[in-house]
C-alpha cells in the first residue's frame, strides 16, 4: 500500500487533544497505534492489551462480542474517549456489518467506534482496479467468522478470496518465539499456498502479523503479493471520523522523534511485567512513554 498521508485540521489539536482508546489481546494492537501515531494530531491516547483472555483467536465469537461490550463499558467509565478502537480482527468480526462505501465507523451506545476489517475491505472495495485475488492471513476464529468473505464479496465482488487459518502465529509473536527455524517452517506453511496460488495482495488479519512482516517478506518471491497492512486504513477512518484533511505525503512515515506531542497510558489485564517482556523483545518498548499498568475488567 502507499504511504499513508498525515493529516490537519481547524481544531486546536494542541490545547484539546483527541481522547482515542485502543485495544487488542496483547502488543497486536499497538501496530495500529504505530499508524495512529504517525498519522494523527496530538492525542491522549489508552491502549488496553486484554492478555488475561489471550489469545482471542481461538476464543467463540460469544465469547468475544460480550467481551468487546465489556472493554467498550469500561473505556466510557474510565476514560471517556471520543473514539475507541478494536486493534483486533476476531474482536472486529463480532461487529455488525455496515454497508456503506467508506466505511465511517460504528456508533455503540453513543461512542464511536472503529474496526480493523471494514476499513481494510472499504479500501480495497473501492480501487479504481480491484484484486482479482487477494490472500488472506487470519486466526482460525477471524476467518471462521467469515466477516472478511461477506465484506468483500459486498464491496468487491470482483476479488477471490482465499483465506489462511495461522493457528499458533498471534501466539509465538506475543511469547517472542519469532526467531526459531521451528517458527520459519511453520510460517512458510501459511505464506507459500497464498504466493503459489498467485495472489496479488495478502492481508495481514491480525493486529500481531506487522510485527513478523520482514520474515514474511523474506518467503515471499520478488515480485511478489504486495502486504495490506489494515493499520493505514484505520488510521485514515479514524481521520475521517474527525474531519481532518489529508496532507501532501512526505513518501514514508514518520520517524519517532518526530511525531506530535503525545501521551499514550498503556494498561494490561494480565502481567505487566509479561507485557513489558513482549515489548522488548519485539524492540518496540520506545513506542510507549509511561509504565504499563495492570487493570481489573470483570470476566464473565
Amino acid at each position: 500500500m502507499v504511504p499513508s498521508p498525515t493529516y490537519r485540521s481547524s481544531r486546536d489539536f494542541e490545547h484539546t487533544p483527541l481522547r482515542i482508546g485502543v485495544f487488542d489481546s496483547g502488543v497486536g494492537g499497538l501496530t495500529v497505534l504505530d499508524r495512529l501515531l504517525d498519522r494523527l494530531p496530538p492525542a491522549e491516547y489508552f491502549y488496553l492489551g486484554d492478555t488475561l483472555l489471550m489469545p482471542y483467536g481461538l476464543r467463540p465469537l460469544d465469547e468475544l462480542k460480550y467481551r468487546l461490550l465489556q472493554i467498550l463499558d469500561w473505556f466510557q467509565r474510565e476514560h471517556q474517549p471520543d473514539l475507541v478502537v478494536v486493534a483486533c480482527n476476531t474482536a472486529s468480526a463480532t461487529l455488525p456489518i455496515l454497508p456503506e462505501l467508506p466505511y465511517r465507523g460504528h456508533q455503540i451506545d453513543r461512542l464511536a467506534v472503529v474496526d480493523t476489517i471494514h476499513p481494510i475491505c472499504s479500501h480495497l472495495g473501492g480501487l479504481e482496479q480491484p484484486f482479482e485475488r487477494v490472500g488472506l492471513m487470519a486466526t482460525p476464529s477471524t476467518i471462521h467468522s467469515r466477516r472478511y468473505n461477506e465484506l468483500m464479496h459486498q464491496w468487491s465482488s470482483k476479488t477471490r478470496l482465499r483465506a489462511i487459518p495461522c493457528l499458533g502465529l498471534a501466539s509465538a509473536i506475543e511469547h517472542g518465539q519469532t526467531h526459531t527455524p521451528g517458527f520459519m517452517s511453520l510460517l512458510e506453511g501459511y505464506v507459500k499456498p497464498l504466493a503459489n496460488w498467485n495472489a496479488q495482495g495478502i492481508i495481514l488479519g491480525c493486529t500481531h502479523y506487522p510485527h513478523i512482516r520482514p520474515q514474511i517478506e523474506r518467503i515471499l518471491k520478488t515480485p511478489g503479493p504486495l502486504i495490506l497492512d489494515p493499520a493505514e486504513c484505520v488510521a485514515a477512518v479514524v481521520a475521517a471520523h474527525f474531519g481532518l484533511t489529508e496532507e501532501p505525503s512526505t513518501g514514508g512515515a514518520s520517524e519517532p522523534g518526530r511525531r506530535p506531542p503525545r501521551r499514550v497510558h498503556c494498561m494490561v489485564t494480565g502481567s505487566a511485567d509479561a507485557f513489558l517482556t513482549s515489548l522488548k523483545r519485539l524492540a518496540i518498548q520506545d513506542l510507549l512513554l509511561n509504565a504499563v499498568e495492570n487493570v481489573h475488567i470483570r470476566h464473565q
